[in-house]
């Protein structure tokens, strides 16, 4: 078993502090042995579009270069968001930092109505592969509504879906919307998906929920407050779900399309 890291906590528009609650977390979760920890959505700069041209930062800032030192000297892979500017656009973006220093990026691919004032779209869905093996994607808050998302990451390899969120508790109970579909994206494509939020007092009400391959909730945080949550990633699981053959309750469905049906 490998055991994965899923944080909500608050963040603030000061970087410095968003990173000293980061280093908080990140120790944390490499004494409890983890390999990786996912923070929320934009937590690095806060999720403010309306603040994007003071506090987004360049893909090569020296802010997040010390995101990657971070990952380097606490020995264990850290995916963070943050909003980016890149040249005259910007974007929201998840950072992937690998332990050995290597470092990629998502881009928001589907942006909600509010975010297209603000940011430009990324044109890519990517999976990447951590340091200790597993493969995984990233899905941005409101992209997990878009199924065809989570499968397209599954077929690019992914294990595990960590879907960061900054949403404000006036869009709704994380719990009851979440378990209406997240354990359905992880049973069609018989994959983790790892869901955290932003938390705060005022605007975000946080919220964790892990679901594996048989769209079971295994982990879930729903009190308002910082939290870090681990869950354990079986990896045999999936040498048992996506052989091409075997029981209709094993099925691995993303392979068994029939794509020149669909639209």
């Amino acid at each position: 078993m490998l055991k994965l890291a899923i944080v909500q906590a608050a963040a603030v528009k000061n970087v410095e502090k968003n990173m000293d609650s980061m280093c908080k977390f990140v120790k944390e979760a490499k004494m409890r042995g983890c390999c990786a920890i996912c923070f929320p959505e934009a937590f690095l700069t806060s999720y403010a579009p309306e603040y994007a041209e003071t506090l987004a930062l360049e893909s090569d800032s020296s802010e997040i270069q010390n995101v990657s030192k971070m990952a380097q000297e606490d020995n264990i892979d850290i995916l963070v968001g943050f909003m980016e500017r890149d040249g005259e656009d910007y974007h929201v973006t998840h950072g992937v930092f690998l332990k050995n220093g290597v470092c990629d990026f998502y881009r928001k691919t589907h942006l909600g109505q509010k975010e297209k004032k603000f940011f430009k779209a990324g044109n890519e869905l990517k999976s990447f592969n951590l340091s200790c093996g597993i493969p995984v994607g990233i899905q941005l808050c409101g992209e997990t509504h878009y199924h065809e998302i989570t499968q397209t990451l599954v077929l690019k390899g992914a294990e595990v879906i960590f879907a960061p969120y900054a949403v404000p508790k006036v869009s709704g109970c994380r719990s009851k919307i979440w378990s209406k579909y997240i354990p359905a994206r992880s049973y069609d494509n018989r994959v983790y998906v790892a869901c955290c939020n932003l938390c705060d007092s005022e605007r975000f009400g946080g919220g964790i929920m892990v679901c594996n391959p048989d769209g079971e909730i295994i982990e879930a945080f729903f009190e308002e407050k910082e939290h870090l949550s681990i869950f354990d990633v079986n990896r045999k699981l999936f040498e048992k779900y996506r052989s091409k053959e075997g029981k209709m309750s094993l099925n691995f469905y993303p392979i068994k399309r029939r794509k020149e049906l669909y639209l």
